[in-house]
């Protein structure tokens, strides 16, 4: 049998294809006796009667036979470009009738690729929009974030926080407000108070004299002594800025001297110049009072730090007195004091950047129902955990938040 070389060209998609030579009719053997009535098929590879030819028949099994290029909505080949597409999830769905979920001709099934037992090959689109496994292990290891508490983060990828009715029907859940009374019997419709919580540990001593914590400040004993107690270092004040300092302070009867000389000063180091100061003139033993003094510096140089100083002019003096609420602020009046909640005990926050948090409003997570901001647990608020999650994926992110209470 004569073996005949196949002849192969090129189409313009780039795919091989078998093609016939023009072949004259004289050349096929029993062609004019066939055509004249004078022979006839009886079989084709053994078979005969009506049969359906096939590619093997015809020694064809391998023939490359023109398809169409699959689409979204057409069967057919699958190009390289056309899987680059799909890769780079520029594509929908295609139908692959050939298709298994184990092997599909090289394509890799996985995270991008997902193929059913119909055949169908998914390509899952990766946008900014796509909030991954590794994103949300990103945000849930934000320290800011953690879910359970007042933030939720379902499987899709939303991000919800408690609404306004959970937290009100919650007995554990406390707000804090700049004009708030809800917190700590505190009055915040003041101005922030730039010193720590002062107590006792603040105050160095001499002279014989003592130093307590008692109520909401401190008890300073004398005993026929002259000079007193002051603190460590303090909050430095700004030059030409209006600033009252204030107290609450009380005379108790067992004191002894002229009141005129016991001070509370602000003062500078090195010299001791006093920059804010007011004393007891006006008051007597046995009494209660607000006292408080207003002023401004020029300039602040050559200076190392700042203290406050009860003292009694180096008068000897004998008795105790008792100070609470001490406040230093911003301002040319004294307001109701409230503690300084960005310093100890508290450190509920510091300043992360303009506009990124609002001083005093927070919204706490109570462990216990107390009035002690000790015993709470503080989260920013939202705009600074939604200025972390546009830092960390700085196009939009597929998030939601609802509304925490009017913060």
């Amino acid at each position: 049998m004569v073996k005949v070389k196949r002849m192969m060209e090129t189409d313009e998609s780039g795919v091989q294809r078998q093609f016939m030579p023009i072949t004259h009719v004289s050349a096929v053997l029993g062609l004019e006796n066939i055509t004249s009535g004078q022979s006839k098929v009886l079989s084709v590879n053994g078979k005969s009667g009506a049969v359906i030819l096939t590619k093997a028949d015809l020694g064809l099994e391998n023939a490359i036979t023109k398809l169409p290029y699959a689409s979204e909505d057409t069967d057919g080949i699958l190009t390289a470009e056309m899987f680059q597409k799909i890769v780079n999830g520029e594509s929908g769905t295609y139908l692959l009738p050939i298709a298994t979920a184990e092997k599909l001709g090289g394509i890799k099934v996985g995270e991008l690729l997902e193929v059913t037992e119909e055949g169908i090959l998914s390509a899952t689109k990766q946008t900014d929009f796509n909030f991954t496994k590794e994103l949300k292990q990103k945000l849930e290891s934000l320290k800011i974030l953690k879910a359970g508490a007042n933030i939720s983060i379902t499987e899709d990828g939303t991000i919800s926080t408690t609404n306004d009715n959970e937290i009100t029907s919650c007995s554990q859940i406390k707000k804090v407000y700049s004009n708030s009374i809800d917190f700590g019997d505190y009055d915040y419709s003041g101005n922030p108070n730039l010193l720590s919580t002062i107590t006792s540990d603040y105050f160095t001593t001499k002279d014989n004299v003592t130093i307590v914590n008692e109520n909401r400040g401190v008890k300073l004993t004398f005993r026929n002594s002259g000079f007193g107690a002051e603190t460590g270092n303090v909050v430095q004040i700004k030059p030409k800025t209006t600033y009252t300092l204030s107290a609450k302070v009380t005379v108790n009867e067992d004191f002894v001297g002229d009141l005129s000389k016991i001070r509370l000063t602000y003062r500078k180091f090195p010299g001791g110049n006093i920059l804010l100061g007011t004393n007891l003139s006006a008051m007597l033993a046995g009494e209660t009072k607000i006292i408080s003094v207003t002023g401004s510096v020029v300039e602040m140089k050559q200076v190392e730090r700042t203290y406050l100083r009860l003292d009694s002019n180096s008068q000897i003096v004998d008795g105790s007195i008792n100070i609470e609420y001490i406040k230093l602020e911003e301002a040319s009046i004294a307001t109701p004091y409230q503690p300084n909640l960005f310093e100890s005990p508290y450190y509920l926050t510091k300043d992360e950047g303009a506009g990124l948090t609002t001083e005093y409003k927070f919204v706490g997570i109570g462990l216990e129902d107390f009035q002690d901001p000790n015993k709470y647990i503080w989260n920013m608020t939202i705009e600074y955990i939604n200025k972390q999650l546009q830092e960390l994926n700085e196009k939009s992110l597929n998030f939601t938040f609802e509304k925490i209470g009017e913060v």
